[in-house]
């Protein structure tokens, strides 16, 4: 299934919600106004990219799938999305991005985070790559947080994640 080039604006809860997909493709969308998440993804070789999701009341797009107890790879893919003005509504542990908890291989490649109170991304789970990202304008309103953010000192197994060539600048207050 492939969601492309829609308008979705104004509505109480989430943009779009999809479980246990498998090659789903969200691009070139304009999604703004949600109560809740932009868009919630979870399943394998999912693909949201080249989206400009802005005014969201929680996260941007929270994104989750592969095997976590097997160390199988979701293979899903978050790529050159324009992100800003999220956590609108609830302002703490919401973010541009979210990989969810348990979830295993996904990208975070080239997206443009913005204009959040809290991190940009949050990651759980292992065997992640987050890559050149421009993130800026991010954790103004708590002290406790980073850009982006890992819980790897409580899951110390959740390994492998590689952050790396992302453009971290003008943060916090």
């Amino acid at each position: 299934i492939t969601f492309e080039n829609l308008q979705m604006d104004t509505m109480r809860n989430r943009a779009i919600v999809a479980k246990g997909s498998d090659s789903l493709i969200i691009k070139n969308c304009n999604i703004y106004g949600t109560g809740r998440n932009g868009i919630s993804v979870s399943g394998v070789n999912c693909q949201i990219k080249n989206n400009h999701i802005y005014d969201i009341g929680a996260t941007g797009i929270s994104i989750s799938g592969g095997d976590y107890e097997k160390i199988i790879s979701s293979n899903n893919l978050v790529e050159n999305n324009h992100i800003h003005k999220v956590a609108q509504i609830e302002r703490s542990y919401n973010s541009g991005i979210t990989v969810g908890y348990r979830s295993v291989g996904v990208t975070v490649r080239n997206n443009e985070i913005h204009d959040t109170p809290h991190a940009a991304i949050f990651i759980y789970g292992p065997e992640h790559l987050v890559e050149y990202n421009n993130i800026y304008d991010v954790v103004k309103e708590f002290h406790d947080m980073d850009a982006i953010y890992l819980n790897v000192n409580q899951y110390p197994w959740e390994r492998g994640v590689v952050i790396r060539q992302n453009f971290i600048h003008d943060f916090g207050m």
